[in-house]
């Protein structure tokens, strides 16, 4: 099992692809929303590795497995601000990456303010059924991490039986219900960031994630 680093480096060549069939089509908006959508990435990436150094200083491991047991194994360490700030950080870089409010409206319709979505303005059919796809795909890897290490690690126990495979899929299913719950809350209760303030919410999240990793020093964990 790859670890959460070689993760996110598949899904940032999966965005550098988009980002070149955006400019491949010769379309204005396409290329406008491929220089955006690399800016947005050059800021986010750094946090969400930060992000991923805070719970592995309590899990001594960058691998999603080990770090569920780990934090699955030890309650008392998701009470830790270490592991708070991390979760709250990541959590907003998740709106981020699946261009969700207050980074960018996946409903908007004016082209000129989108960012994710101009990207793909030249795909009809079958192409675009694909991108939207994996752009959902994106999604439920980012929540199933969130909900499985940051928030409810309980409930993915090694299923030695179809019933245990069962209640397992069924729990990924819960978690990943109430992870759209959340995004869903957030859609329905801001309003979307204009494009240059983007950046401070962003840095918002690189420092909530930093101040957790120096925390973990102060408190020993």
């Amino acid at each position: 099992m790859g670890d959460l680093l070689g993760g996110a480096l598949v899904l940032a060549l999966a965005g550098f692809a988009m980002s070149l069939g955006a400019m491949d089509s010769a379309s204005p908006l396409g290329a406008l929303g491929a220089s955006r959508t690399a800016w947005l990435g050059s800021l986010a990436e750094p946090a969400l590795i930060l992000v991923f150094f805070t719970v592995g200083v309590l899990s001594a491991s960058d691998n999603p497995y080990l770090m569920n047991h780990a934090i699955a194994g030890s309650p008392a360490a998701m009470l830790l601000p270490t592991h708070l700030l991390g979760a709250v950080a990541f959590f907003l870089l998740i709106l981020a990456e699946n261009g969700h409010i207050p980074v960018d409206n996946p409903a908007g319709t004016v082209e000129i303010s989108m960012i994710e979505e101009s990207r793909v303005l030249e795909y009809s059919g079958r192409d675009y059924a694909l991108v939207k796809w994996g752009s959902w795909m994106k999604f439920t890897i980012l929540s199933c991490v969130f909900m499985n290490v940051f928030v409810l690690p309980w409930g993915l126990g090694s299923a030695t039986s179809l019933v245990q495979g069962l209640l397992g899929s069924l729990a990924v299913g819960g978690k990943l219900a109430l992870s759209a719950a959340l995004v869903v809350a957030v859609d329905s209760s801001f309003a979307k960031l204009r494009f240059f303030r983007i950046a401070e919410y962003l840095g918002g999240a690189f420092l909530l994630a930093l101040i957790g990793i120096i925390t973990s020093y102060v408190v020993g964990r």
